[in-house]
């Protein structure tokens, strides 16, 4: 799924600077400098049946080690491409018939969703409102050893800070592409990735070169990427059952 928000900066409220304090120091994951091919499945893609219609190999999606359980993550702006009209707000009104997360190459490691964690009735779809809170997370019904889970990294990141895009490369394998951090603000923040075109990638989480998520990709800003900080995860998280 291309997604480029360049439009909607001019529907953008303004932005204040991120004034929480910064990420705090966290073990390095081993799985971040084992060799490309050695590395564990992470990057999902969604398969939705809602309603009479079926979604397949829409956007990218992931899981997230919470410390007590695992969830699945991808973009909220998914739900502008339903264009459902029984579907206003951040809520499936019932029809959805299944969501599934799979790798791309092997869509028969998959795991499937039970519950939309941050589904709100009264959270109207809207442009505006998504691209700064741009997370769906859904608790499962049984996680898979296949698919290997990111933890998650809470705090403010600092400019020019390196941070991985998790997508895939020209063979279809899973690829860290490499980027610098450009400005933060209280929800999000914005990355140069470079010359890489990372428009396919709306809904892979951003990675630091510790190995831990803080992030998920929204869309593309000109020549920077758009991308959700991990403060709205954060929240959900403090907010949901699925965390003690």
């Amino acid at each position: 799924m291309r997604a480029k928000f360049w439009p909607l900066l001019l529907l953008l409220t303004p932005l204040v600077l991120s004034c929480k304090d910064p990420a705090p120091p966290l073990p390095r994951q081993p799985w971040i400098d084992q060799p490309p091919d050695q590395q564990p499945t992470i990057l999902l893609t969604n398969q939705i049946r809602l309603g009479a219609m079926e979604f397949d190999a829409k956007a990218n999606a992931f899981l997230v080690d919470t410390g007590s359980d695992t969830l699945a993550a991808t973009c909220k702006h998914l739900f502008l491409v339903f264009e459902n009209p029984d579907i206003q707000a951040i809520d499936f009104a019932d029809l959805l018939k299944s969501w599934t997360f799979h790798p791309r190459p092997a869509p028969d490691s998959s795991v499937r969703a039970a519950r939309l964690l941050n589904a709100d009735p009264n959270e109207e779809i809207n442009k505006r409102y998504i691209i700064n809170r741009d997370w769906l997370l859904f608790s499962l019904v049984a996680p898979s050893p296949h698919l290997f889970p990111l933890k998650p990294r809470f705090g403010k990141l600092a400019k020019n800070k390196k941070v991985y895009l998790l997508g895939r490369g020209e063979d279809g394998l899973q690829q860290l592409i490499e980027g610098a951090i450009d400005e933060t603000y209280d929800y999000t923040f914005t990355v140069n990735f470079g010359e890489r075109d990372v428009g396919p990638f709306s809904g892979s989480p951003v990675i630091d070169t510790d190995g831990y998520l803080v992030g998920i990709h929204t869309g593309v800003l000109g020549n920077y990427s758009w991308v959700n900080s991990t403060r709205y995860l954060q929240e959900v998280l403090e907010n949901s059952a699925v965390v003690e």
